[in-house]
């Protein structure tokens, strides 16, 4: 069943991870999305699968990644962003000797099937979380309600580093303590976003079907 080999990827991957030094869910493991788009039965609506945000379970090789494991879009990062305008990877520190830069690295990008590119300029300079929701709102709004819809939606909100917008942590001046009052802002964000796309569901009558 599904159930059982999302738990035997789990661990898995905790054994990859002692052997080689990424973290990978085997590609002799479906997963869910890749069962959505086995051949749906006769009169069944086909399935549209969509990624975004962290992808935590394979990068190094571009058979491990999110549009070669059963979605058709990907937008997104390897994993937790260093700055959450810039959506930049840090080249210096910890884990980054493969890096050949000192400097940050654009660590944000749009997939499409097999087609790889870096995320437009319009989305740095834009808070992640933002970023996202807006994508995903696009995809929402031009889903065809005669297809099945698979969202995966992985903000980095409340991972390190604290940052928010300011407006945001202004209005959370009852809050005593700073890194406090800017975590309970980046989480603030984050339902800001979930708010808007459950509420676009709901205007496309697809909120009563959803999980």
């Amino acid at each position: 069943t599904a159930s059982r080999r999302s738990t035997s990827s789990m661990s898995c991957t905790a054994l990859s991870w002692q052997r080689i030094p990424v973290a990978l869910v085997p590609l002799s493991y479906k997963l869910l999305p890749q069962l959505l788009q086995q051949t749906p039965p006769p009169g069944a609506p086909a399935w549209r699968t969509h990624a975004l945000g962290k992808w935590h379970i394979g990068w190094s090789f571009l058979n491990h990644t999110a549009t070669w494991r059963g979605f058709d879009t990907f937008f997104g990062t390897r994993g937790n962003t260093n700055n959450y305008w810039q959506h930049t990877l840090a080249g210096t520190g910890p884990g980054s000797a493969r890096c050949s830069t000192a400097k940050p690295l654009r660590d944000f990008i749009d997939c499409k099937g097999h087609e790889v590119a870096l995320a437009p300029d319009a989305a740095y300079g834009v808070y992640d979380s933002k970023v996202l929701t807006d994508r995903a709102l696009s995809i929402v709004a031009n889903h065809s309600l005669t297809d099945s819809l698979y969202v995966y939606l992985a903000f980095h909100n409340v991972h390190g580093p604290e940052e928010a917008p300011q407006d945001t942590v202004s209005r959370l001046s009852h809050i005593r303590y700073d890194r406090r009052k800017i975590a309970d802002a980046m989480l603030t964000e984050l339902d800001y976003g979930a708010g808007n796309i459950t509420g676009l569901m709901k205007e496309r009558g697809m909120w009563g079907s959803s999980l």
